[in-house]
């Protein structure tokens, strides 16, 4: 059987820590947590300015510092850590092909191949650079758009929608 679309991908450490921040802030909602935090510090530092009392708003400025090195420094740190860490990830910075089939799409890596029925894909992504094709929360692969053929970004879109992921 021919494939419908055949598009190459890469997945450099930059392009991984990309995915892992956007799927971290769409699945496990980490930005609606940081702007909870940001909210609750600065309703401190308020409180703090209407009081009077100037030298305890150092407590909530370092807070707010740490929050945002926890969640944006730190988590980039851990996803280049699990991305030097894991050798089959670094195979696929040489390239895999994605095919597309009327009912699934194959992934040829370095290492094996896969194939993915379309019903158990968890979430299609698209922002302006890549395309991720989720099938679990935080598993799935990175198509560059770049390398699209004309015409696959909306068989994509059709997916997404016929799917209702």
């Amino acid at each position: 059987m021919e494939p419908i679309y055949t598009v190459k991908s890469v997945c450099t450490k930059e392009e991984y820590i990309r995915y892992n921040r956007f799927i971290l802030n769409k699945e496990a909602h980490l930005g609606r947590f940081y702007f909870l935090f940001v909210a609750i510090v600065v309703i401190w530092i308020i409180a703090c300015v209407i009081k009077g009392q100037y030298l305890e708003c150092a407590a909530p400025l370092l807070v707010l510092a740490y929050i945002a090195y926890a969640f944006y420094v730190r988590m980039d740190r851990k996803a280049s850590k699990v991305y030097d860490s894991n050798e089959t990830m670094k195979d696929l910075s040489a390239g895999y092909e994605v095919k597309f089939y009327d009912d699934h799409y194959e992934v040829k890596t370095p290492n094996g191949n896969s194939a993915v029925d379309y019903s158990k894909i968890h979430r299609v992504y698209f922002t302006p650079d890549n395309v991720y094709l989720l099938q679990g929360q935080n598993v799935g692969h990175i198509l560059q758009k770049e390398n699209f053929p004309e015409g696959l970004e909306e068989f994509l879109l059709k997916l997404k929608d016929e799917y209702g992921v």
